[in-house]
């Protein structure tokens, strides 16, 4: 007789299947259970932070009332105490260096930083591509600023169209994508752990357009037309050819940017004159020595000094006692300083009249012009 060995197992299956599910069970579908961290592993993780707060300063981060200390190398330990809140600012450290933050359990290396300088030298100049630019700036980096990353900007002037933003942390940088018709202010604004600095700015003169002589049209829709016989050998289009100059934004000659203008700074000058003096009288109450008479040697009298006096280290004369007599002398006197003069200890000083174009910015004379587009080659 044969035996079937799978019915018993086929039937178990069958009957799990038809099984009803116990009250309050759900099945969830396939690939929707959603997971949820209930437990993780702080092991690694630190109980200490600390960020630049201010220059020169760090603000730390623990529980409250815990006693840190912080050192930097080749410098004297400080103690610090956060507050209720867990917090405590550490003041007058040395930019750029790693202090060491630590607790009796935990420890942290932080740098304090100083704000961030501005860029210099910004230049915004045409590609071969229409509707890209490409930036370059200078900027001086140091130790005492820390990381600096960029954040560079193109506004439509107008409020014509949408900016375009980029970031990197190089000194230069392309934007894509800007409008021909458009004119645009660019930015760099230089970003360290204290936040952002002061942008650097250049303004277009002329629209990518009118640049580059490139316009923007809709494309027509193709029109169907009849087949042709194609003609023998056809020759090839001519490829297009990129522009051969770009246009970039730069100060006059002697001129320096300042923002999105350029500048001109011309020292103060200078008159001067030399001092004049007037003769003047004047009383002085002077001591003088008072008269002296013999002394009485014999001492007839029974005193050495019968009228007063008092005896000399010679024994042989009496001194009265000084007198003060009034005198009359004479001195010279530096004259009052001219109007329109200030006296710098030597001599009598006026600041000449502002250049025509100047104005006065409180420590030198400055002369405020905007960009010129110049040609170059691409």
């Amino acid at each position: 007789m044969k035996i079937n060995r799978l019915a018993p197992i086929a039937a178990a299956i069958t009957l799990s299947l038809t099984l009803p599910l116990a009250i309050g069970t759900a099945i969830a579908p396939v690939g929707a259970f959603a997971s949820e961290v209930i437990a993780q592993d702080l092991t690694n993780r630190s109980s200490i932070s600390a960020t630049p707060n201010a220059p020169n300063s760090l603000v730390i981060t623990a529980a409250p009332g815990v006693s840190l200390k912080v050192k930097a190398a080749g410098s004297k330990s400080r103690s610090v105490k956060t507050n209720k809140k867990g917090t405590a600012v550490v003041k007058k450290l040395v930019a750029g260096r790693n202090y060491t933050i630590s607790s009796r359990s935990d420890s942290i290396t932080a740098m304090p930083v100083i704000p961030v300088t501005p860029a210099s030298g910004l230049r915004v100049a045409t590609t071969n591509t229409p509707g890209n630019v490409e930036l370059t700036w200078k900027h001086t980096s140091s130790p005492a600023q820390g990381a600096v990353k960029y954040q560079v900007a193109a506004e439509p002037l107008n409020n014509k169209g949408v900016p375009v933003t980029a970031e990197t942390t190089q000194q230069s940088l392309v934007l894509v994508g800007l409008d021909l018709a458009t004119r645009y202010q660019f930015t760099v604004t230089p970003v360290n752990a204290l936040g952002s600095g002061t942008p650097t700015s250049a303004i277009m003169a002329k629209t990518l357009g009118d640049i580059t002589g490139k316009t923007v049209v809709e494309q027509a829709q193709p029109v169907p037309s009849p087949k042709a016989t194609p003609a023998a050998n056809p020759h090839p289009a001519p490829a297009p050819v990129g522009p051969s100059t770009r246009t970039i934004y730069v100060c006059p000659d002697g001129f320096t940017e300042a923002g999105n203008l350029c500048e001109k700074i011309m020292p103060y000058t200078y008159t001067t004159t030399q001092y004049t003096f007037h003769t003047e009288t004047y009383t002085v109450t002077v001591e003088k020595p008072g008269p002296a008479y013999a002394a009485d040697t014999a001492q007839s009298t029974g005193t050495p000094c019968p009228w007063g006096g008092t005896l000399n280290a010679a024994g042989d004369l009496c001194l009265m006692p000084p007198v003060m007599e009034t005198e009359t002398r004479t001195r010279e006197v530096k004259d009052n300083t001219p109007a329109g003069y200030t006296d710098n200890g030597t001599e009598w000083v006026k600041k000449n009249e502002i250049p025509a174009g100047y104005t006065d910015n409180g420590t030198a004379w400055v002369k405020i012009t905007a960009k010129e587009a110049r040609v170059v080659p691409a």
